[in-house]
């Protein structure tokens, strides 16, 4: 029993470290038709799956039918260029 509590430990620390050290990137996805079919979040993770965590989305329709859908996405640890602020998560209260 003891080794099932210290590996649900290293797990949840684990968790912590390397859910913080996530960055948010400003990143553009293009697609075809106008900003009216999708939320650019839903396009976001069709695209490059749940782990993207995209927010603050922002979608302009183009002349040539098409649209682009701008949001702060998860780049990595290793991000370069414009960083967003990370989402705004709410504190969790233990008692």
């Amino acid at each position: 029993m003891k080794l099932g509590n210290t590996l649900l430990i290293v797990a949840a620390l684990f968790t912590l470290f390397t859910y913080g050290s996530a960055k948010f990137c400003f990143q553009d996805l293009t697609n075809n038709g106008d900003c009216s079919k999708n939320s650019c979040e839903q396009e976001f993770v069709e695209s490059f799956g749940s782990g993207s965590q995209p927010y603050g989305c922002r979608c302009d329709t183009t002349l040539d039918n098409k649209h682009i859908c701008s949001c702060c996405a998860s780049c990595g640890p290793n991000a370069k260029g414009l960083v967003c602020p990370p989402p705004h998560r709410p504190k969790t209260r233990f008692f």
